[in-house]
C-alpha cells in the first residue's frame, strides 16, 4: 500500500488531514444527519421501512432505505458517543481511502502533495455523510483490483463479500459493480488487439492480462451482482439506485446533482486545471511509465463529475495514484540528469509550503450545505410543539430531516429523502420547488396540500425586500438585460432580486406568528 518505511510520516499526514477535516465540519451538520438518527432508532425498534414514515405528503410511498445499516450504525454510535465522535469515525474512514489507493513502491514525498491537495479540494463535501462510505469502499475495490491485475492477488475473490456489507451500507455500491465491469471490458479489449493495430495509440503503456484473469474477473462481477441482492429489498435495491441516477430534475435543483461547472470552489478548479495540465506533460514525457487503467477511470470519473458534482469525490480518489506516479518519474528524471536529490526535496518543500498556506487561508471560504450545529432550529422547534399537529406545514427542504429529529410527532412536507420521489401523477419536490418560488400555480399547491403553516428560512424574507426595493427602483438597460440573461450572469456570480415564496404569502394575507435570526414562521 506504502512504504513502511515511510509509514510514520504517512501516520503524520494522516493526522493532519483528519485534524484539518474536523476542525472545518465540527460546526456544521448535514441537512439529513437528522433523519439518518431518527432512522436508525426507528430499525431497531420497528425493523427495515418498507413504507415512508415521515411525510404526509407521500406517505404510501414504497420507501426503499438503501442506507438502513449505516443509519443503524449512526444512531448507535451517536446515542453512545456523540456528535463529534461520530464526525471523527466518518473523517478517519475517508481520508484512509487516499492512503489504500497508493501504490506499492510510491514513496512519502511522491504522495504527500497529491494527498494534501486532492483531500483540500473535497473539503466541502466533508462531514456526517453517508457517501463517503462510498468513496471508502472504491478505493478498497479499486486497490484489489490492482493487486489482483499486478500480483495476482487472492483477495479480489472477496469482493463479493465486499459488496454484500456495501449493499447494505449505501446505494453507491452500484459504482463497484460499474468498476469491475469496466475493467473487463477494458481487458477483454486488450485481448482484440485492436489497440496495437492503431499507431496512433502506440504510445500508451498496455498491461495485456491472461485469459485466466479475464474469466477470474468475470466470474468476481457475477458473483457480486449476486451477491448486492442479499438486502432488505433484494432486487428492488436497483429501482432506488435507477431512479435517483436518472432523475434529470436533481441536476438543476439538488447541489450535490447539480454538474460540477456550477460549483464555485476555487479548490475544485485548482485541483482539475492541475490534473489535466500534469497529465497533459507527463504523457507527452512518461507515456510509457503510465498505467492506461489509471488513466482511463480518472478521465471517466472526471467526465462524470462534469455531470454531478457528486462524483468529483471518486475523481480525486482515481488520481492519486496518477499523481503519485507523476511526482515519481518527474523526480526520478530529475535526479538523473541535473538536479540533485535534496534540490527535488527543497523544491516539493517549497511547493508543499504553498499549497499548505492556501488551503489554510481557503478554510474559510469553504462552503457547506448543513447548518451550524451549536443553533440547531431548537427555539423554532419549541414554537412549533404549540402548534396544533393536525394542521399540515411546509418546511424548508433543507430543515426536513432535522423535523423528523427533534419533532418526530409531526409530519413533514418534504426532506432529503424524497426529492426523487413520484407515485400516481404526484412529484412532492417539484411541488415544492414551484412553490419556493413562487411560480404559477403556488397558491393552487398551497390549497391541494392543505398547508395551514409555512416553516422558512429567513433568508426568504430577506429576499422578498430586495425584491420589492428592486421593482419600485428605475430601470436601464443594465438591469434589463441583466433579468433577460439571468442565467449567464448567474454562472458569474451576479444575480438579480427575484421574487420570493414570502412576497406570495404577505400578498395573501399570511401572517408572521414567529421569527428570529435564521427562521420565520407563518399561518393563515
Amino acid at each position: 500500500m506504502i512504504k513502511k518505511s515511510h509509514f510514520f510520516y504517512f501516520l503524520i499526514l494522516f493526522i493532519v488531514l483528519v485534524s484539518c477535516g474536523f476542525f472545518i465540519t465540527s460546526g456544521w451538520q448535514d441537512p439529513d444527519f437528522g433523519w439518518h438518527v431518527r432512522t436508525g432508532e426507528l430499525i431497531l425498534q420497528e425493523g427495515v421501512p418498507q413504507q415512508d414514515w415521515y411525510s404526509y405528503t407521500m406517505p404510501d410511498f414504497h420507501w426503499i432505505d438503501h442506507e438502513w445499516l449505516t443509519d443503524v450504525l449512526m444512531y448507535k454510535v451517536y446515542s453512545i458517543y456523540g456528535f463529534y465522535f461520530l464526525l471523527l469515525v466518518f473523517l478517519v474512514l475517508y481520508t484512509a481511502s487516499f492512503f489504500i489507493v497508493a501504490k506499492p513502491g510510491q514513496s512519502f514525498i511522491d504522495l504527500a502533495l497529491p494527498i494534501f491537495f486532492g483531500y483540500w479540494a473535497t473539503a466541502s463535501f466533508l462531514g456526517i455523510r453517508p457517501q463517503l462510505l462510498t468513496v471508502l469502499f472504491v478505493a478498497i475495490v479499486w486497490r484489489i483490483i490492482n493487486k489482483f491485475l499486478n500480483n495476482n492477488s487472492k483477495l479480489i475473490y472477496f469482493l463479493p463479500l465486499l459488496l454484500v456489507l456495501w449493499v447494505n451500507l449505501h446505494a453507491g455500491f452500484f459504482a463497484g459493480l460499474c468498476i469491475l465491469l469496466v475493467v473487463l471490458c477494458l481487458e477483454i479489449f486488450k485481448k482484440t488487439g485492436v489497440i496495437q493495430k492503431i499507431p496512433q495509440l502506440h504510445f500508451l503503456n498496455i498491461k495485456e492480462q491472461s485469459y485466466q484473469k479475464v474469466v477470474t474477473i468475470a466470474s468476481v462481477l457475477a458473483f457480486s451482482f449476486f451477491a448486492t441482492v442479499i438486502n432488505p429489498y433484494g432486487l428492488r435495491i436497483y429501482q432506488e439506485v435507477f431512479r435517483t441516477v436518472g432523475d434529470n430534475f436533481l441536476r438543476f435543483h439538488i447541489l450535490e446533482w447539480m454538474p460540477l461547472i456550477s460549483t464555485s470552489s476555487l479548490f475544485i478548479w485548482l485541483y482539475i486545471s492541475l490534473f489535466i495540465f500534469l497529465c497533459s506533460i507527463t504523457i507527452i514525457k512518461f507515456h510509457r511509465s503510465l498505467d492506461v487503467n489509471d488513466i482511463i477511470f480518472s478521465l471517466l470519473f472526471l467526465f462524470l463529475a462534469f455531470c454531478n458534482q457528486r462524483y468529483f469525490l471518486i475523481f480525486v480518489i482515481f488520481t492519486i495514484p496518477v499523481f503519485g506516479d507523476l511526482f515519481l518519474h518527474a523526480r526520478q528524471e530529475a535526479t538523473s540528469k541535473s538536479m540533485s536529490s535534496s534540490a527535488w526535496r527543497i523544491f516539493l518543500s517549497v511547493t508543499g509550503a504553498i499549497i499548505f498556506s492556501f488551503c489554510i487561508f481557503a478554510t474559510s471560504f469553504t462552503n457547506h450545505t448543513g447548518f451550524n450545529a451549536e443553533y440547531r432550529l431548537e427555539k423554532a422547534v419549541s414554537f412549533l410543539k404549540s402548534v396544533p399537529l393536525s394542521e399540515n406545514m411546509l418546511n424548508e427542504y433543507n430543515w426536513g430531516g432535522y423535523l423528523i429529529w427533534k419533532l418526530p410527532e409531526r409530519k413533514v412536507f418534504i426532506d432529503g429523502r424524497m426529492p426523487s420521489w413520484r407515485q400516481n401523477n404526484q412529484f412532492v419536490f417539484g411541488d415544492y420547488i414551484k412553490i419556493m418560488e413562487a411560480q404559477a400555480g403556488a397558491k393552487e399547491l398551497l390549497k391541494k396540500y392543505d398547508i395551514k403553516i409555512i416553516f422558512l428560512s429567513k433568508d426568504k424574507k430577506d429576499q422578498a425586500i430586495k425584491y420589492i426595493t428592486y421593482q419600485e427602483k428605475p430601470k436601464n438597460q443594465f438591469s434589463g438585460m441583466l433579468q433577460k440573461y439571468k442565467w449567464i450572469f448567474e454562472k458569474l456570480g451576479i444575480n438579480y432580486p427575484s421574487k420570493s415564496i414570502y412576497n406570495l404569502l404577505i400578498d395573501s394575507g399570511w401572517q408572521t406568528v414567529y421569527e428570529d435570526d435564521i427562521a420565520i414562521i407563518l399561518t393563515k
